[in-house]
């Protein structure tokens, strides 16, 4: 996620979009991560 940090303040949307994927990703896991835990907690 560091090497696309840069790509983030880029002026070409195919840079806006390749360099916003890991980010998105991450946030999907965490996402999921959080939604599992809370289901296990539940039990």
């Amino acid at each position: 996620m560091l090497y696309c940090l840069p790509f983030l303040y880029s002026r070409s949307v195919n840079d806006l979009i390749g360099a916003g994927l890991p980010f998105v990703g991450a946030a999907v896991i965490a996402g999921t991560g959080l939604i599992a835990l809370s289901n296990l907690a539940k039990k």
